[in-house]
């Protein structure tokens, strides 16, 4: 089992690696820091980061495919058509018929 920690910290992990910003900051520099406080074993801690990335990008570009911002939550035309990786949005009229 993972440690909710080290989930957090690789999930901040990838944030700052992502922000242009902090372009200098690598994994491997940042992962090393956070994996003192949440002490586990640094191979450990890098395969997981690997993952939540991985996971985390798939997500942001399947998001950024479909041309949804997510904005619109309103909008009752979204396709309920959904992959493995997301999650299915349903419209608040939906929730009314099928109560």
């Amino acid at each position: 089992m993972v440690p909710p920690s080290m989930v957090a910290a690789c999930c901040i992990t990838a944030a700052v690696c992502g922000n242009e910003k902090f372009s200098a900051n690598t994994p491997e520099g940042i992962l090393g820091k956070m994996q003192v406080g949440i002490a586990v074993e640094t191979d450990f801690l890098k395969s997981c980061y690997s993952t939540v990335a991985d996971c985390l990008k798939s997500a942001l570009f399947a998001e950024s495919d479909s041309g949804d911002s997510g904005m619109n939550s309103g909008d009752s035309s979204m396709s309920s058509e959904t992959s493995s990786n997301s999650i299915e949005r349903v419209t608040p009229d939906e929730v009314d018929e099928n109560v």
